[in-house]
């Protein structure tokens, strides 16, 4: 799993996003998806993968984040 840095939905705020579509007139039935932490949201999906008993090789699973500003990638654990 890969998330970058920069990433839009970082600090994002879902009451402002819902109350922006509700001004539209737009009822939303989802979340944003917005997050505070890249790497603290990544250990969570990669969490939720790891211990999910449809995958079978779970054990290979692992996380990245991507800086596109200067193309290093860095391995969350």
């Amino acid at each position: 799993m890969v998330m970058h840095e920069g990433c839009g939905l970082h600090g994002a705020s879902e009451d402002d996003f819902a109350r922006m579509l509700a001004a539209d007139g737009v009822l939303p039935h989802w979340r944003l998806g917005a997050f505070e932490s890249v790497q603290d949201t990544l250990r969570q999906s990669l969490h939720r993968l790891r211990t999910s008993r449809e995958l079978n090789s779970r054990e290979h699973i692992r996380g990245f984040v991507f800086d596109p500003e200067d193309g290093s990638v860095r391995e969350v654990l």
